[in-house]
């Protein structure tokens, strides 16, 4: 469970927080829901710990975050991938950026690659893909360990309606799976409803 307690945040004397309060209860898909600017990312990173909460406190179970953690894993909109490694070394770094893969895990994330479209591009560069293929490819990669909480910034914005359903439907598969806490951003009212078992709008 994700606890924020009387959370307040401002950038430059412009309040986004003043004083938030909320339960996101385990095994549960929520959407928040609400235009650009009103703190939708900002709540992301603060959960993740990669943002300072001005005052109060965000629990994971009974533990204060206070910074990043690997039980928290966030997806962010811009992609973040590493665009000198292959797609398949991609999806395998959050695994090798402590220890060299299996042949199990290499195994999954080719099934990964596979299940959003890209098991063809395994041996490409980010820079070859387009922008949903890389869009994608970020998904996958926020897939291959499990968490207790995933955090994602407009996951499928960039992709069309057809891949952008299918992935929504995959999220939920996955999610089924780990009973994982997912808090999802979008803007579409549409993608909401299908995908989460809470909106949530700002």
């Amino acid at each position: 469970m994700i606890k924020l307690e009387h959370i307040k945040k401002s950038f430059d004397k412009k309040i986004i927080y003043k004083d938030y309060s909320y339960e996101y209860l385990d095994n549960k898909i929520y959407c928040l829901v609400g235009n650009s600017g009103c703190g939708k990312t900002t709540l992301l990173r603060m959960i993740s710990g990669l943002e300072k909460v001005d005052s109060g406190k965000i629990y994971l179970d009974e533990q204060v975050i206070s910074k990043p953690t690997k039980e928290i894993l966030m997806m962010h909109q811009h992609y973040t991938n590493f665009l000198w490694k292959t797609c398949l070394k991609n999806v395998l770094f959050p695994i090798e950026i402590n220890r060299k893969s299996t042949v199990e895990e290499k195994d999954y994330a080719l099934r990964l690659l596979d299940l959003v479209g890209l098991k063809e591009y395994k041996d490409n560069f980010p820079s070859e893909l387009s922008g949903g293929m890389n869009q994608r490819l970020a998904f996958a990669r926020s897939l291959i360990k499990p968490s207790k909480v995933l955090l994602m910034d407009e996951p499928f914005s960039a992709l069309d309606t057809n891949n952008k359903i299918k992935m929504e439907r995959l999220l939920q598969q996955v999610q089924n799976t780990t009973k994982s806490t997912v808090i999802m951003v979008t803007h579409d009212d549409a993608e909401a409803k299908r995908v989460a078992n809470v909106i949530i709008n700002f």
